[in-house]
This record gives C-alpha cells, sequence and structure tokens, in this order.
C-alpha cells in the first residue's frame, strides 16, 4: 500500500509511427518484460504496481521512495524492453522518441493500477489516440511559439 513518503510514477511508451507491431510478439515476449522491467527496477527501491504491453503501447507504473532513484531507472528500463522485443520482432523496433512519463502523488497510484489492468476492455472501445487525450492530455496547453516563460512568469507576477 503506497505511503504519503512515495510517488508513484507511470511510463507509458509508444510504438514508433503508433505501429501495432507488438501483437506479434509471444506471450513468452510479455513474461520476458515483465521479469526485465521488475529485475531492473528492483535495485533502486522501486516496486511494480501494474504492468501492461498492447499492441501499440506499453504501460508500466511504479512507485518509489525517492524520485531520483526512480527517474534513474526509467531510461534503463525502456533501454532494456526493446532489447527484449527486438530478440523477437527485429533490430527495427523503435519506441517512439516521446515517452510519456507521469508523476503520481501515493493516493493516485491504485487509481491509475486500476485502469493500466483494465487496459483490454478499455482498447475494446477506445483508441490509442483517445486514450491519450481523454487520459493524459487534458491538462497540456501548447505554448505559442512567440510566447517565451519569461513573458508567462512577468504577467503572472
Amino acid at each position: 500500500m503506497p505511503n504519503a513518503q512515495t510517488l508513484g510514477i507511470h511510463v507509458m511508451a509508444i510504438t514508433e509511427n503508433e505501429q501495432p507491431v507488438l501483437v506479434q510478439l509471444p506471450q513468452q515476449a510479455a513474461q520476458e518484460l515483465l521479469d526485465i522491467i521488475t529485475s531492473s527496477i528492483r535495485p533502486h527501491a522501486v516496486t511494480l504496481h501494474a504492468f501492461y504491453v498492447g499492441s501499440d503501447h506499453m504501460h508500466v507504473l511504479v512507485e518509489a521512495n525517492d524520485e531520483e532513484g526512480a527517474m534513474h531507472s526509467i531510461p534503463m528500463l525502456i533501454d532494456m524492453t526493446v532489447e527484449v522485443i527486438r530478440k523477437y520482432l527485429g533490430h527495427s523496433f523503435k519506441w517512439d522518441q516521446g515517452v510519456h512519463v507521469t508523476l503520481l502523488p501515493p493516493w493516485h497510484i491504485q487509481v491509475l493500477k486500476a485502469f493500466v489492468e483494465a487496459q483490454e476492455k478499455f482498447h475494446e472501445t477506445k483508441t490509442l489516440q483517445e486514450e491519450l487525450n481523454e487520459i493524459f492530455r487534458p491538462g497540456l496547453i501548447d505554448m505559442p511559439e512567440h510566447i517565451s516563460i519569461e513573458e508567462i512568469n512577468k504577467e503572472v507576477n
């Protein structure tokens, strides 16, 4: 059970160009991915709460005692998943350049865990783009290129 001293981290990696290539993975690959993720985060005092591999994306939800240790393990985790997937799909496999990372307060871990565990059901009616737009992008603001952070800070102050 999460406590107030921990941090939830949700990682969502999307295949290059959102191609549904992961459906080609055999069942043993999903177990191998789970094993490699678990072993790569263990030294960083990070606990795995949920994991899902879809046709075009992967979710990993972890809980960490400190942000630094968890953030150190994420790039390594992504690299290791690429190695496993390439064993089955070939060396051209890549994740999209932007990996979605969401930091969560500890009391939100269980909510996102339920969402990750329900991915099969969710994607019976929703696409990856709908998931991104409805769940992970609603709070994002597109910044006009001609406005700088300094200008925004002046307006706020």
